[in-house]
């Protein structure tokens, strides 16, 4: 259960960068090995955050002047920017080709510990240290003469779309999101879906599904309510036969350590707190898109708590698409299979057309006559 780190620490500047958080394409490449060397046609970008020392590029467009940019936050899982093939957790250059057609800059890097990255999460899925370095690079991005410093947004994914809301809230310099298959929700909310989902496809009948996911609540209940590891193991011990909340989940398989943690004031902060409160502390624009095929986000809870999140706050500059047939990460789904596509599909018909057209319509792209000289 002590998967999330959530103590806020001191973000701060590597003092032997320059003011634009920028070091030389040769420094760059040397900072780790041969394979850090950045994409060719971008300039490599580095800065620090919470003690790690992060690396990663900027994708320019090839025309002159003071370009808007976007802010790439990953989902949770490892990252390789530099290597540039992953879809999900790498450079995603497919869409960095979409957003620099239409003269936004794109910026991208590794998390600590990843790729050409130094330093390490105290846990990997740290979501408050991740909002501390969209903060930080936002403001190197400021800094940069080739930047529009009025409008620099951020794109998140999964894990990404709960990190991006939260930086959002703090740093005034983002002035619009986009989330795809954001959760809603709080984790344990999330974890329910996972698993009901997961048991399904490895065919446990309905009756044993609810006995199971019944047992998970009654586990977390008791975490949440200060039980002991004894009290936790005694209440999950009907979950050990699934492996989905083992080693996906991090449910069960824990030690009387990793309990401790999990349960401690500081972790419990991520566990029960709701995205939802972020979402709704937003006065920037949204664009919210998901896959109907999704089984690792609800993305009808999702849905309705982005809705209801921006009627609270009174804004109404969201806008909520949902692609028909397609997944978490918005490759089709095949209907013939239980899995989903791999990520070798080609994503779903519209996705990047939509978000570029969502970032024109608000002047959140470069002027016309400057994206016509692109082409």
């Amino acid at each position: 259960m002590a998967r999330f780190r959530t103590r806020l620490r001191k973000v701060c500047a590597v003092a032997a960068l320059s003011a634009s958080g920028f070091v030389s394409p040769q420094a760059f490449a040397a900072a780790d090995s041969p394979r850090c060397v950045v994409p060719a046609g971008t300039v490599p970008f580095e800065f620090a955050s919470d003690g790690n020392r992060l690396r990663g590029f900027i994708d320019l467009p090839a025309t002159a002047g003071r370009h808007p940019a976007i802010v790439i936050v990953h989902g949770s899982g490892t990252t390789d920017v530099a290597k540039g093939e992953g879809t999900y957790n790498g450079s995603y250059r497919e869409m960095r080709a979409a957003f620099r057609s239409a003269g936004i800059a794109t910026v991208v890097w590794d998390k600590a510990g990843n790729g050409c990255s130094d330093g390490r999460y105290m846990h990997v899925d740290d979501v408050y240290a991740r909002a501390n370095e969209i903060i930080v690079a936002v403001e190197a991005l400021q800094a940069r003469g080739d930047i529009d410093d009025s409008r620099i947004g951020v794109w998140g994914i999964s894990q990404g779309g709960w990190v991006a809301p939260i930086a959002a809230v703090r740093s005034p310099a983002i002035k619009y999101l986009i989330l795809v298959s954001g959760p809603g929700k709080d984790f344990f909310s999330t974890s329910e879906y996972q698993a009901v989902n997961q048991l399904r496809a490895d065919g446990v009948p309905e009756q044993d599904i609810e006995a199971a996911i019944s047992a998970m609540r009654r586990a977390l209940i008791v975490m949440r309510a200060g039980g002991t590891y004894e009290e936790f193991t005694k209440a999950s011990e009907p979950l050990l036969k699934y492996p989905v909340f083992g080693k996906q989940l991090g449910i069960t398989g824990g030690t009387p350590e990793t309990y401790a943690k999990g349960k401690s004031p500081p972790f419990m902060r991520i566990w029960t707190t709701s995205a939802d409160t972020y979402l709704s502390g937003l006065e920037v624009p949204l664009l919210a898109i998901f896959g109907d095929r999704d089984v690792k986000i609800n993305w009808r809870e999702s849905v309705r708590a982005y809705r209801e999140a921006y009627e609270r706050a009174g804004n109404r500059d969201l806008t909520i698409k949902v692609f028909e047939g397609a997944n978490h990460e918005l490759f089709p789904v095949n209907p013939a299979k239980a899995a989903q596509s791999p990520h070798a599909s080609p994503l779903v018909p519209d996705y990047l057309a939509t978000m570029i057209g969502w970032l024109r319509a608000r002047d959140f792209t470069a002027p016309a006559a400057t994206v016509k000289a692109t082409k």
